[in-house]
């Protein structure tokens, strides 16, 4: 968790500690103390971002985070997806590559909440993934 919190360090003010067995992230300021407590797949998406920060983390890295699938079989169904979406009539758009996603998404939602008052931002870069940063403001 050293590494983790050494890159939170970096973005965010305050002195910054990780408690990986309760999923919590708690940075003392100078006058005030913010704690965050993480689901299972918000933590771990978390620390997925972490491991690839500076760059993107990649939508299959992600869901696999999420479901417990090797990378390469998130690759496959989210490839799987893109193509029968790309396939399907205008009329009838499906939307099979937000299904699948979904999971990955709802906890995205959340954690991108949770982040906010630290001052970090999780954008999402398009087709490719997601990647965590220090807010501007």
């Amino acid at each position: 968790m050293k590494l983790e919190e050494d890159i939170l360090q970096t973005l965010i003010a305050g002195k910054v500690h990780l408690y990986p067995e309760k999923r919590t992230l708690v940075v003392l300021q100078a006058d005030e103390v913010i704690i965050r407590v993480f689901s299972y797949n918000e933590w771990n998406i978390l620390l997925c971002l972490l491991e690839s920060f500076p760059c993107y983390t990649s939508h299959e890295k992600i869901l696999a985070c999420v479901t417990n699938l090797p990378v390469e079989i998130c690759q496959e169904r989210l490839h799987a997806a893109r193509l029968h979406d790309k396939n399907a009539p205008s009329r009838s758009k499906s939307r099979f590559w937000e299904q699948e996603f979904r999971p990955a998404s709802r906890a995205l939602i959340r954690l991108r909440g949770k982040l906010e008052p630290f001052g970090l931002l999780l954008s999402s870069t398009r087709l490719l993934g997601y990647i965590l940063a220090a807010s501007s403001t």
